[in-house]
Protein backbone atom coordinates (compact mmCIF):
# COMPACT_ATOMS: atom_id res chain seq x y z
CA UNK A 1 0.00 0.00 0.00
CA UNK A 2 1.50 3.31 -1.05
CA UNK A 3 2.31 5.80 1.63
CA UNK A 4 0.51 9.14 1.06
CA UNK A 5 2.82 12.06 0.43
CA UNK A 6 3.58 14.19 3.43
CA UNK A 7 1.85 17.59 3.36
CA UNK A 8 3.99 20.48 2.23
CA UNK A 9 5.09 22.64 5.11
CA UNK A 10 3.48 26.09 5.12
CA UNK A 11 5.76 29.02 4.67
CA UNK A 12 6.22 30.77 7.97
CA UNK A 13 3.93 33.83 8.13
CA UNK A 14 2.56 33.23 4.63
CA UNK A 15 -1.06 33.90 5.67
CA UNK A 16 -0.26 37.28 7.23
CA UNK A 17 1.83 38.32 4.25
CA UNK A 18 -0.98 37.49 1.84
CA UNK A 19 -3.43 39.51 3.94
CA UNK A 20 -1.11 42.50 4.01
CA UNK A 21 -0.65 42.33 0.25
CA UNK A 22 -4.41 42.28 -0.28
CA UNK A 23 -4.90 45.21 2.08
CA UNK A 24 -2.16 47.17 0.34
CA UNK A 25 -3.69 46.46 -3.06
CA UNK A 26 -7.11 47.52 -1.76
CA UNK A 27 -5.68 50.74 -0.35
CA UNK A 28 -3.89 51.60 -3.59
CA UNK A 29 -6.98 50.78 -5.65
CA UNK A 30 -9.15 52.94 -3.37
CA UNK A 31 -6.74 55.85 -3.55
CA UNK A 32 -6.56 55.64 -7.34
CA UNK A 33 -10.36 55.42 -7.57
CA UNK A 34 -10.84 58.41 -5.27
CA UNK A 35 -8.16 60.36 -7.14
CA UNK A 36 -9.76 59.65 -10.50
CA UNK A 37 -13.15 60.53 -9.06
CA UNK A 38 -11.85 63.85 -7.71
CA UNK A 39 -10.21 64.71 -11.04
CA UNK A 40 -13.33 63.79 -12.98
CA UNK A 41 -15.61 65.81 -10.71
CA UNK A 42 -13.36 68.87 -10.94
CA UNK A 43 -13.17 68.63 -14.74
CA UNK A 44 -16.92 68.09 -15.14
CA UNK A 45 -17.83 70.65 -12.48
CA UNK A 46 -19.73 68.10 -10.37
CA UNK A 47 -20.31 68.84 -6.72
CA UNK A 48 -20.72 72.07 -4.82
CA UNK A 49 -17.51 73.79 -3.73
CA UNK A 50 -17.21 75.16 -0.23
CA UNK A 51 -17.89 78.88 -0.47
CA UNK A 52 -17.50 79.74 3.23
CA UNK A 53 -15.05 78.85 5.97
CA UNK A 54 -14.81 79.59 9.72
CA UNK A 55 -13.55 83.09 10.52
CA UNK A 56 -12.48 84.53 13.90
CA UNK A 57 -14.23 87.86 13.31
CA UNK A 58 -17.47 86.89 11.58
CA UNK A 59 -17.93 83.25 12.60
CA UNK A 60 -17.88 82.27 8.92
CA UNK A 61 -16.74 84.23 5.89
CA UNK A 62 -16.59 83.70 2.11
CA UNK A 63 -13.48 82.07 0.69
CA UNK A 64 -11.76 84.44 -1.74
CA UNK A 65 -11.57 82.85 -5.17
CA UNK A 66 -14.05 80.03 -4.47
CA UNK A 67 -16.01 79.20 -7.59
CA UNK A 68 -18.50 76.59 -8.76
CA UNK A 69 -22.11 75.64 -9.36
CA UNK A 70 -24.80 76.11 -6.70
CA UNK A 71 -27.86 73.88 -7.21
CA UNK A 72 -29.24 73.26 -3.75
CA UNK A 73 -31.98 75.82 -4.47
CA UNK A 74 -32.25 77.28 -7.94
CA UNK A 75 -29.12 77.04 -10.04
CA UNK A 76 -26.30 79.50 -10.62
CA UNK A 77 -22.60 79.80 -11.18
CA UNK A 78 -21.10 81.38 -8.07
CA UNK A 79 -17.75 83.10 -7.86
CA UNK A 80 -16.31 84.76 -4.77
CA UNK A 81 -14.08 87.70 -5.67
CA UNK A 82 -10.47 88.09 -4.61
CA UNK A 83 -11.71 90.46 -1.90
CA UNK A 84 -14.02 87.82 -0.47
CA UNK A 85 -17.56 88.59 -1.66
CA UNK A 86 -19.83 87.58 -4.53
CA UNK A 87 -19.89 90.07 -7.33
CA UNK A 88 -17.42 91.99 -9.46
CA UNK A 89 -13.91 92.76 -8.24
CA UNK A 90 -13.47 96.43 -7.36
CA UNK A 91 -10.27 98.07 -6.17
CA UNK A 92 -10.43 99.39 -2.63
CA UNK A 93 -9.51 102.84 -3.84
CA UNK A 94 -12.59 104.46 -5.31
CA UNK A 95 -12.12 105.93 -8.80
CA UNK A 96 -12.44 109.70 -8.92
CA UNK A 97 -16.00 110.91 -9.39
CA UNK A 98 -17.56 107.46 -8.78
CA UNK A 99 -20.58 107.01 -6.52
CA UNK A 100 -20.37 103.82 -4.46
CA UNK A 101 -23.32 102.12 -2.79
CA UNK A 102 -22.51 99.28 -0.38
CA UNK A 103 -25.22 96.66 0.14
CA UNK A 104 -25.16 94.59 3.35
CA UNK A 105 -27.31 91.53 3.88
CA UNK A 106 -27.58 87.77 4.12
CA UNK A 107 -28.30 85.02 1.58
CA UNK A 108 -30.96 87.11 -0.21
CA UNK A 109 -28.21 89.63 -0.95
CA UNK A 110 -25.47 87.12 -1.76
CA UNK A 111 -28.13 85.50 -3.99
CA UNK A 112 -26.48 82.20 -4.88
CA UNK A 113 -29.86 80.93 -6.10
CA UNK A 114 -29.75 83.08 -9.24
CA UNK A 115 -27.07 84.15 -11.68
CA UNK A 116 -25.13 87.23 -10.62
CA UNK A 117 -26.67 89.47 -13.28
CA UNK A 118 -30.16 88.48 -12.05
CA UNK A 119 -29.51 89.49 -8.43
CA UNK A 120 -31.09 92.67 -7.10
CA UNK A 121 -27.71 94.26 -6.34
CA UNK A 122 -26.51 93.80 -9.94
CA UNK A 123 -29.82 95.12 -11.27
CA UNK A 124 -29.60 98.11 -8.92
CA UNK A 125 -26.35 99.16 -10.54
CA UNK A 126 -28.08 99.28 -13.93
CA UNK A 127 -31.25 100.95 -12.71
CA UNK A 128 -29.68 103.59 -10.48
CA UNK A 129 -27.30 104.67 -13.23
CA UNK A 130 -30.10 106.80 -14.68
CA UNK A 131 -30.98 108.44 -11.34
CA UNK A 132 -30.97 112.23 -11.98
CA UNK A 133 -29.31 113.04 -8.65
CA UNK A 134 -26.16 111.18 -9.75
CA UNK A 135 -25.92 113.53 -12.75
CA UNK A 136 -24.17 110.94 -14.91
CA UNK A 137 -21.53 109.98 -12.32
CA UNK A 138 -20.20 106.42 -12.65
CA UNK A 139 -21.99 104.11 -10.19
CA UNK A 140 -20.72 101.00 -8.42
CA UNK A 141 -22.93 98.79 -6.23
CA UNK A 142 -20.76 96.61 -3.99
CA UNK A 143 -22.46 93.47 -2.71
CA UNK A 144 -21.26 92.49 0.79
CA UNK A 145 -24.07 90.01 1.43
CA UNK A 146 -23.15 86.69 3.04
CA UNK A 147 -25.46 83.71 3.52
CA UNK A 148 -26.31 83.14 7.16
CA UNK A 149 -25.32 86.60 8.41
CA UNK A 150 -27.40 88.46 10.97
CA UNK A 151 -27.37 92.14 11.89
CA UNK A 152 -24.31 91.75 14.15
CA UNK A 153 -22.21 90.18 11.40
CA UNK A 154 -23.47 92.75 8.90
CA UNK A 155 -22.39 95.55 11.24
CA UNK A 156 -18.98 93.90 11.68
CA UNK A 157 -18.73 93.56 7.89
CA UNK A 158 -19.44 97.27 7.51
CA UNK A 159 -16.86 98.23 10.10
CA UNK A 160 -14.12 95.72 9.24
CA UNK A 161 -14.47 95.42 5.46
CA UNK A 162 -16.95 97.64 3.63
CA UNK A 163 -15.84 101.07 4.90
CA UNK A 164 -12.39 100.44 3.40
CA UNK A 165 -14.06 100.88 -0.02
CA UNK A 166 -15.14 104.46 0.77
CA UNK A 167 -18.88 104.06 0.12
CA UNK A 168 -20.97 107.16 -0.48
CA UNK A 169 -24.08 105.42 0.92
CA UNK A 170 -24.93 102.13 2.62
CA UNK A 171 -28.08 100.03 2.28
CA UNK A 172 -28.94 97.17 4.64
CA UNK A 173 -31.22 94.47 3.19
CA UNK A 174 -33.07 93.22 6.28
CA UNK A 175 -34.83 89.85 6.27
CA UNK A 176 -37.48 89.92 8.98
CA UNK A 177 -37.81 86.12 8.78
CA UNK A 178 -34.63 85.55 10.77
CA UNK A 179 -32.58 88.74 11.21
CA UNK A 180 -34.25 89.41 14.56
CA UNK A 181 -33.75 85.86 15.87
CA UNK A 182 -30.12 86.05 14.70
CA UNK A 183 -29.60 88.70 17.38
CA UNK A 184 -30.21 86.39 20.35
CA UNK A 185 -28.19 83.22 21.05
CA UNK A 186 -31.18 81.27 22.37
CA UNK A 187 -33.16 81.95 19.19
CA UNK A 188 -30.38 81.16 16.73
CA UNK A 189 -28.63 77.89 15.97
CA UNK A 190 -24.86 77.85 15.54
CA UNK A 191 -21.71 79.56 16.79
CA UNK A 192 -21.44 83.21 15.76
CA UNK A 193 -20.60 86.64 17.20
CA UNK A 194 -23.53 88.57 18.61
CA UNK A 195 -24.16 91.72 20.60
CA UNK A 196 -25.73 92.11 24.03
CA UNK A 197 -27.20 95.19 25.65
CA UNK A 198 -25.53 95.89 28.98
CA UNK A 199 -26.66 99.01 30.81
CA UNK A 200 -28.01 100.29 27.52
CA UNK A 201 -24.73 99.79 25.63
CA UNK A 202 -24.03 97.28 22.87
CA UNK A 203 -21.28 94.83 23.86
CA UNK A 204 -19.81 92.28 21.44
CA UNK A 205 -19.82 88.64 22.55
CA UNK A 206 -17.31 86.60 20.53
CA UNK A 207 -17.13 83.55 22.78
CA UNK A 208 -17.76 81.37 19.71
CA UNK A 209 -13.99 81.44 19.17
CA UNK A 210 -13.57 79.17 22.19
CA UNK A 211 -16.19 76.65 21.08
CA UNK A 212 -15.25 73.10 20.11
CA UNK A 213 -17.06 73.64 16.80
CA UNK A 214 -14.86 76.59 15.86
CA UNK A 215 -11.59 75.12 17.12
CA UNK A 216 -12.14 71.84 15.27
CA UNK A 217 -12.85 73.64 11.99
CA UNK A 218 -9.96 76.06 12.21
CA UNK A 219 -7.35 73.48 13.18
CA UNK A 220 -4.85 72.78 10.44
CA UNK A 221 -4.44 69.24 9.17
CA UNK A 222 -5.61 66.79 6.52
CA UNK A 223 -9.30 67.18 7.36
CA UNK A 224 -9.16 70.92 6.76
CA UNK A 225 -7.79 70.28 3.28
CA UNK A 226 -10.47 67.64 2.62
CA UNK A 227 -13.26 70.03 3.63
CA UNK A 228 -11.94 72.80 1.43
CA UNK A 229 -10.83 70.95 -1.69
CA UNK A 230 -12.45 67.49 -1.92
CA UNK A 231 -15.37 67.51 -4.35
CA UNK A 232 -16.49 64.07 -3.12
CA UNK A 233 -16.66 65.33 0.47
CA UNK A 234 -18.45 68.49 -0.63
CA UNK A 235 -20.98 66.52 -2.68
CA UNK A 236 -21.78 64.19 0.24
CA UNK A 237 -21.96 67.19 2.57
CA UNK A 238 -24.33 68.97 0.19
CA UNK A 239 -26.58 65.90 -0.10
CA UNK A 240 -26.69 65.63 3.68
CA UNK A 241 -27.66 69.30 3.99
CA UNK A 242 -30.46 68.93 1.43
CA UNK A 243 -31.74 65.79 3.15
CA UNK A 244 -31.76 67.46 6.56
CA UNK A 245 -33.54 70.52 5.18
CA UNK A 246 -36.26 68.41 3.54
CA UNK A 247 -36.88 66.49 6.75
CA UNK A 248 -37.71 69.73 8.55
CA UNK A 249 -41.25 71.12 8.40
CA UNK A 250 -41.85 74.53 6.88
CA UNK A 251 -39.48 77.28 5.80
CA UNK A 252 -35.82 76.92 6.60
CA UNK A 253 -34.64 79.62 8.97
CA UNK A 254 -37.99 81.29 9.59
CA UNK A 255 -40.01 81.61 12.77
CA UNK A 256 -43.77 81.99 13.18
CA UNK A 257 -43.30 84.19 16.26
CA UNK A 258 -41.84 87.02 14.18
CA UNK A 259 -45.33 88.01 13.02
CA UNK A 260 -46.56 88.92 16.52
CA UNK A 261 -45.36 91.20 19.31
CA UNK A 262 -42.70 89.60 21.56
CA UNK A 263 -44.11 86.93 23.87
CA UNK A 264 -40.95 86.28 25.91
CA UNK A 265 -37.96 88.12 27.35
CA UNK A 266 -35.68 86.52 24.75
CA UNK A 267 -37.78 88.01 21.95
CA UNK A 268 -37.88 91.40 23.67
CA UNK A 269 -34.10 91.32 23.98
CA UNK A 270 -33.67 90.22 20.34
CA UNK A 271 -35.74 93.14 19.09
CA UNK A 272 -33.94 95.58 21.42
CA UNK A 273 -30.51 94.50 20.15
CA UNK A 274 -31.71 94.62 16.54
CA UNK A 275 -33.00 98.16 16.85
CA UNK A 276 -29.89 99.27 18.77
CA UNK A 277 -27.60 97.88 16.03
CA UNK A 278 -29.55 99.64 13.27
CA UNK A 279 -29.42 102.89 15.24
CA UNK A 280 -25.67 102.53 15.79
CA UNK A 281 -25.00 101.91 12.10
CA UNK A 282 -27.02 104.99 11.22
CA UNK A 283 -25.24 107.21 13.77
CA UNK A 284 -21.76 106.13 12.70
CA UNK A 285 -22.47 106.47 8.99
CA UNK A 286 -24.24 109.82 9.28
CA UNK A 287 -21.34 111.13 11.37
CA UNK A 288 -19.13 110.51 8.32
CA UNK A 289 -21.66 112.07 5.94
CA UNK A 290 -22.89 108.76 4.54
CA UNK A 291 -26.65 108.13 4.33
CA UNK A 292 -27.91 104.82 5.70
CA UNK A 293 -30.94 103.08 4.21
CA UNK A 294 -32.79 100.01 5.43
CA UNK A 295 -34.92 97.87 3.13
CA UNK A 296 -37.01 95.08 4.65
CA UNK A 297 -37.32 92.15 2.26
CA UNK A 298 -40.11 89.58 2.04
CA UNK A 299 -40.74 86.14 3.48
CA UNK A 300 -42.41 83.76 1.05
CA UNK A 301 -45.80 83.53 2.75
CA UNK A 302 -46.09 87.30 3.10
CA UNK A 303 -46.18 87.58 -0.69
CA UNK A 304 -47.87 84.36 -1.78
CA UNK A 305 -50.08 85.21 -4.78
CA UNK A 306 -53.03 83.31 -3.28
CA UNK A 307 -54.86 85.35 -0.58
CA UNK A 308 -56.40 82.14 0.79
CA UNK A 309 -52.95 80.67 1.46
CA UNK A 310 -51.83 83.82 3.27
CA UNK A 311 -55.02 83.99 5.32
CA UNK A 312 -54.85 80.32 6.28
CA UNK A 313 -51.31 80.77 7.51
CA UNK A 314 -52.09 83.98 9.40
CA UNK A 315 -55.01 82.29 11.14
CA UNK A 316 -52.97 79.18 11.96
CA UNK A 317 -50.33 81.18 13.86
CA UNK A 318 -52.80 83.59 15.47
CA UNK A 319 -51.17 86.73 14.03
CA UNK A 320 -53.12 89.91 13.42
CA UNK A 321 -50.90 91.04 10.56
CA UNK A 322 -48.14 89.30 8.58
CA UNK A 323 -46.43 92.68 8.25
CA UNK A 324 -45.84 93.21 11.99
CA UNK A 325 -42.01 92.97 11.76
CA UNK A 326 -41.88 95.22 8.70
CA UNK A 327 -43.93 97.91 10.41
CA UNK A 328 -41.81 97.65 13.55
CA UNK A 329 -38.56 98.22 11.65
CA UNK A 330 -40.15 101.21 9.89
CA UNK A 331 -41.20 102.65 13.25
CA UNK A 332 -37.65 102.20 14.56
CA UNK A 333 -36.30 104.05 11.53
CA UNK A 334 -38.73 106.94 12.00
CA UNK A 335 -37.71 107.15 15.67
CA UNK A 336 -33.94 106.83 15.16
CA UNK A 337 -33.54 108.82 11.95
CA UNK A 338 -32.99 106.43 9.04
CA UNK A 339 -35.39 105.83 6.14
CA UNK A 340 -36.97 102.39 5.73
CA UNK A 341 -38.58 100.82 2.68
CA UNK A 342 -40.95 97.91 3.40
CA UNK A 343 -40.88 95.77 0.26
CA UNK A 344 -43.32 93.06 1.32
CA UNK A 345 -46.58 95.06 0.84
CA UNK A 346 -45.91 96.15 -2.78
CA UNK A 347 -44.38 92.76 -3.61
CA UNK A 348 -47.55 91.08 -2.37
CA UNK A 349 -49.67 93.37 -4.54
CA UNK A 350 -47.53 92.54 -7.56
CA UNK A 351 -47.60 88.77 -6.92
CA UNK A 352 -51.38 88.76 -6.50
CA UNK A 353 -52.05 91.03 -9.49
CA UNK A 354 -49.73 89.15 -11.86
CA UNK A 355 -50.34 85.69 -10.37
CA UNK A 356 -46.63 85.00 -10.01
CA UNK A 357 -44.45 83.44 -7.36
CA UNK A 358 -41.59 85.69 -6.30
CA UNK A 359 -40.07 82.95 -4.14
CA UNK A 360 -39.21 79.38 -5.09
CA UNK A 361 -37.67 77.35 -7.89
CA UNK A 362 -38.42 74.37 -10.08
CA UNK A 363 -35.99 72.22 -8.10
CA UNK A 364 -37.52 73.14 -4.73
CA UNK A 365 -41.10 74.36 -4.34
CA UNK A 366 -42.70 77.49 -5.71
CA UNK A 367 -43.84 79.88 -3.00
CA UNK A 368 -41.06 78.91 -0.58
CA UNK A 369 -37.45 79.81 0.07
CA UNK A 370 -35.51 82.66 -1.51
CA UNK A 371 -36.41 85.11 -4.25
CA UNK A 372 -36.28 83.72 -7.77
CA UNK A 373 -35.22 85.85 -10.73
CA UNK A 374 -38.64 87.52 -10.89
CA UNK A 375 -38.50 88.35 -7.19
CA UNK A 376 -35.08 89.95 -7.60
CA UNK A 377 -36.21 91.93 -10.63
CA UNK A 378 -39.37 93.35 -9.09
CA UNK A 379 -37.61 94.08 -5.80
CA UNK A 380 -34.77 95.90 -7.55
CA UNK A 381 -37.23 98.12 -9.43
CA UNK A 382 -38.85 99.15 -6.17
CA UNK A 383 -35.51 99.71 -4.46
CA UNK A 384 -34.08 101.76 -7.31
CA UNK A 385 -36.98 104.22 -7.48
CA UNK A 386 -37.03 104.64 -3.71
CA UNK A 387 -33.26 105.02 -3.37
CA UNK A 388 -33.18 107.62 -6.12
CA UNK A 389 -35.78 109.65 -4.23
CA UNK A 390 -33.84 109.27 -0.97
CA UNK A 391 -30.52 110.27 -2.52
CA UNK A 392 -32.11 113.45 -3.79
CA UNK A 393 -32.58 114.54 -0.17
CA UNK A 394 -29.86 112.72 1.78
CA UNK A 395 -30.07 114.97 4.80
CA UNK A 396 -33.86 114.91 5.07
CA UNK A 397 -35.17 113.62 8.37
CA UNK A 398 -36.63 110.13 8.06
CA UNK A 399 -40.40 110.02 7.75
CA UNK A 400 -42.78 107.22 6.78
CA UNK A 401 -42.32 106.79 3.04
CA UNK A 402 -45.03 106.04 0.50
CA UNK A 403 -44.45 102.57 -0.90
CA UNK A 404 -43.51 102.62 -4.60
CA UNK A 405 -45.42 100.34 -6.93
CA UNK A 406 -43.76 97.75 -9.18
CA UNK A 407 -44.16 97.80 -12.92
CA UNK A 408 -47.02 95.90 -14.50
CA UNK A 409 -44.58 93.56 -16.25
CA UNK A 410 -44.22 90.14 -14.65
CA UNK A 411 -43.24 86.65 -15.72
CA UNK A 412 -43.94 83.55 -13.65
CA UNK A 413 -40.80 81.58 -12.73
CA UNK A 414 -42.52 78.22 -12.64
CA UNK A 415 -45.56 76.20 -11.73
CA UNK A 416 -47.82 76.35 -8.73
CA UNK A 417 -47.65 74.66 -5.39
CA UNK A 418 -48.99 75.44 -1.96
CA UNK A 419 -46.71 77.51 0.24
CA UNK A 420 -45.21 75.64 3.14
CA UNK A 421 -45.74 76.57 6.76
CA UNK A 422 -42.99 78.64 8.33
CA UNK A 423 -41.44 77.17 11.44
CA UNK A 424 -38.19 77.91 13.18
CA UNK A 425 -35.75 75.34 11.91
CA UNK A 426 -32.29 74.59 13.25
CA UNK A 427 -29.53 75.18 10.78
CA UNK A 428 -28.16 71.85 9.47
CA UNK A 429 -24.82 70.96 11.01
CA UNK A 430 -22.95 70.76 7.71
CA UNK A 431 -19.83 72.78 7.08
CA UNK A 432 -21.16 75.01 4.34
CA UNK A 433 -23.50 77.56 5.93
CA UNK A 434 -26.58 77.91 3.76
CA UNK A 435 -28.64 79.88 6.25
CA UNK A 436 -30.31 83.06 5.21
Amino acid sequence: MATPPAPRPKKPGGGVADTLKKLALLAVTSLVTVGLGECGMHVLGIGQPQFHEPDPTFGVAPIAGAEGEFNREGHAHVRITEHGYRGVDHPREKPAGTFRLVVLGDSYTEARQVELEESFSARLEEQLATCPVLDGRPLEVLNFGVAGYGTAQEYLTLRERALAYSPDAVMLAFLTGNDVTDNHPSLRFGQYPYYELRDGELVLNDDFRDSEWFRSRTASGPMALVRRYSRIYQLLNNLRGVSEAREQRGELGLNDAIYSPPASQDWNDAWAVTEALLARMNRELRADGRPFFVVTLSNALQVDPDPAVREAYRTSIGAEDLFYPDHRVAEAGARDGYPVLNLAPPLREHAEREHVYLHGFDNTQMGTGHWNATGHRVASELMARWLCEQLAEPEAEAEPDPQPQPSEEGVDEGGGGAAAEQDEEPEPEHDEDDGR
